[in-house]
């Protein structure tokens, strides 16, 4: 099961002194996204960006992102690949070539692990599916 590692500040005004780091992981295989993911180009929102910091990957909230989320996402091989893709805009059958190129894996695991990141993303409010 694919985990995102968030770390947020527990008081916002800490400015990512005081840290407490959460796994959130991904629960179960959602076929419905919401949207008609076929057709979908999904994009990450600009409130996000990606930074390299100490050898991590990872997300930095800016501009409002900051009101609805105050700390860093730390990306995984992976989530960094799917992230890169979704600033360009992509769909999700590109997302799992991109997986399945990269890492060798499966076309069922890669559309697993897509599915489970889009629908994480689509519900942190992350990306947008056009």
């Amino acid at each position: 099961m694919k985990k995102w590692t968030v770390q947020a500040s527990n008081n916002q005004q800490d400015d990512f002194i005081q840290k407490e780091q959460t796994n959130i992981e991904l629960s179960g295989h959602n076929e419905e996204l919401g949207q008609d993911k076929d057709n979908c180009i999904y994009r990450c929102k600009p409130n996000y960006i990606m930074r390299e910091i100490a050898g991590e990957s990872v997300l930095v909230s800016v501009g409002n992102g900051v009101a609805d989320f105050c700390g860093i996402v730390k990306l995984n091989d992976s989530a960094k690949v799917i992230w890169s893709a979704l600033q360009n805009g992509t769909t999700q059958e590109e997302l799992i070539q991109a997986l399945v190129n990269t890492f060798h894996i499966t076309e069922n695991q890669a559309k697993k692990d897509v599915a489970q990141s889009l629908e994480h993303l689509l519900n942190k409010r992350m990306i947008t599916c056009e």
